[in-house]
């Protein structure tokens, strides 16, 4: 690396000027997919096209196209990161040694028929923060986050993509979330606890190559996904770590399509270094957009090696087929595997304006849809999205959803709709209604302020009894005696946690960011009392977006 990149260097300064894009595949929640977030609500760009993400650079290319030919309806701010993202902008005045030449990346290698981008990967923040863990009893940490690597991403021809990220990381957060047993911590996927301390140290990498045409697009990659129109989803959500996938894109009119195939994994350490269980699951969705109307439709199914009793090894190739209804397959198969339908719609009543809503059914018996019955396993989302409505550059967004007991779960872990110990759907997991709301203001592409709020009211598995409330745990651990009564949201034992982040940003050179951000949680429980933290942080962000505790 240290002979490598004076190399890369030199060849840089030695190279024309480029007319830049995003190379490779879009970060969920960097800024350029943000910003394509926030044109989609504004009705700048195909409302729908935004809402299956990470968006590669190809999709983001097409879609900045249409913004410059409606540059003048832009904020101030957006405006200057179109032109940015589009090559179009100078190179900072600041940047040493000749980076940044094309105005968005640090390294850019060009030829014919080839590029390359070269980006350092950097977070590193710091600040005090108090715990208090009951009334009486405190304690001061000090809470930080040292992370550093590099991407690289780039093309081959017209039709190659590639993208690789790699990142070496140690943080203490103001409150220890460890799961011992699976050697994990939440959104993560295997987390040393060196000395048995408080300090998390792990490494990340995830990449992807691909081929994209017109219509088209495969991706073989190690990611995260999210779809829908929300911050968070109900079907398939960033919060769980990055998993192995196969992913098919297609869009032609008024319609997209969406389909992933991946492998994902139980964490189970009790077998020394033994190789943890897999297991897999297929996902498709299939939407289309009339006027200033968006729906989609999907389904998936989860499945494992030993779910058929043993007979089954590897992925079922039944699934395999894009343009199946995973319910009859699962049904012909034996019906032992885990399906779940949905559908999302979202409304652009004005400019500006979009109002969603999201549906999961994992489970239902008609006959008793009206009462607690513990087979009624569904969840509802909606919101609302406003984008410079009222002051240019101020985007607003409130969330709320309730999520019925059971929800995710399985006959087992194994078959359950998670990865890694955390649900691949809605952060707040199952037997839980949730309430977020944000806020984000950029008067200038430079500077952003943030303000994160949620409330989650929630009820947890009281000890050695199942209601609901881990989708890890098997439903048919649950006690059967409450089956008469039902079982309603919010059984068990009563949690409410409270979140406020709130952040202040100036962006120094492109993607490299200074800011200040506070933190604060509360989480009481009706039997363990209140646990309280609040860290004041100083960060350094170089192409990472921000880190939230829970989004």
């Amino acid at each position: 690396m240290r002979l490598a990149l004076p190399t890369v260097l030199l060849a840089v300064l030695a190279a024309s000027p480029a007319q830049a894009q995003r190379e490779g595949v879009l970060q969920i929640g960097d800024r350029l997919s943000e910003l394509l977030v926030r044109q989609a609500a504004a009705g700048r760009i195909p409302s729908g096209s935004a809402d299956a993400q990470p968006l590669s650079a190809a999709d983001a290319s097409r879609l900045l196209d249409t913004l410059a030919t409606r540059e003048a309806e832009l904020s101030p701010a957006d405006r200057d990161l179109v032109r940015r993202f589009r090559g179009e902008a100078a190179p900072p005045r600041l940047a040493p040694l000749g980076l940044y030449r094309d105005g968005v990346a640090p390294v850019r290698v060009e030829g014919d028929g080839f590029a390359v981008e070269v980006e350092p990967l950097l977070y590193v923040a710091g600040g005090p923060a108090r715990r208090t863990e009951t009334e009486t009893r405190s304690a001061d940490v000090f809470a930080y986050q040292a992370s550093r690597g590099i991407r690289v991403g780039g093309h081959l021809g017209r039709h190659l993509f590639f993208e690789t990220r790699a990142q070496e990381n140690q943080r203490v957060d103001p409150i220890l979330r460890y799961d011992a047993s699976g050697v994990t911590a939440p959104r993560l996927g295997f987390v040393k606890l060196p000395g048995g301390g408080e300090t998390l140290d792990y490494f990340t990498a995830t990449g992807a190559v691909g081929y994209v045409d017109r219509f088209v697009e495969v991706r073989f990659a190690r990611d995260r996904n999210r779809w829908g129109p929300g911050v968070n989803s109900l079907f398939l959500s960033d919060y769980a770590a990055p998993y192995d996938q196969l992913q098919l894109r297609a869009h032609a009119g008024p319609f997209r399509y969406t389909s992933v195939f991946a492998r994902f994994t139980t964490p189970d350490r009790r077998a020394g270094d033994a190789v943890m269980p897999s297991k897999y699951g297929a996902f498709h969705q299939i939407g289309f957009s009339v006027g200033r109307v968006d729906v989609d439709a999907f389904e998936a199914v989860i499945f494992h090696d030993d779910t058929l009793g043993g007979n089954r090894r590897g992925f079922e190739i039944g699934y395999l087929n894009p343009l199946i209804f995973y319910r009859s397959v699962e049904s012909e198969l034996g019906s032992g595997d885990n399906a779940l339908l949905g559908a999302s719609v979202a409304v652009r009543p004005v400019d500006g304006v979009r109002v969603y809503g999201q549906g999961i059914l994992d489970e239902l018996t008609a006959s008793r849809f009206f009462d607690n019955y513990w087979g009624n396993k569904w969840g509802i989302l909606g919101g609302v999205q406003t984008v410079d409505v009222g002051l240019p550059g101020l985007e607003l967004r409130a969330e709320a959803a309730r999520l019925r007991p059971f929800l995710y779960s399985h006959r087992s872990e194994a078959s359950a709709v998670s990865h890694y110990g955390d649900a691949l759907g809605y952060a707040a997991g199952p037997n839980a209604v949730d309430l977020a709301f944000f806020a984000r203001y950029r008067p200038t592409a430079r500077i952003e302020a943030a303000l994160n709020l949620a409330r989650t009211v929630r009820g947890r598995n009281p000890d050695g009894q199942n209601v609901g409330a881990d989708p890890r745990v098997p439903y048919g651990t649950r006690d059967t005696a409450l089956d008469l009564d039902g079982y309603p949201t919010l059984i068990g034992v009563r949690q409410t946690e409270l979140l406020v982040e709130a952040r202040l940003g100036y962006e120094l050179l492109p993607g490299l960011t200074a800011e200040g951000a506070v933190v604060g949680t509360s989480l009481s429980d009706a039997l363990l009392g209140r646990t309280r933290s609040l860290a004041a942080l100083l960060q350094l962000r170089w192409g990472l977006p921000f880190r939230s505790e829970r989004y």
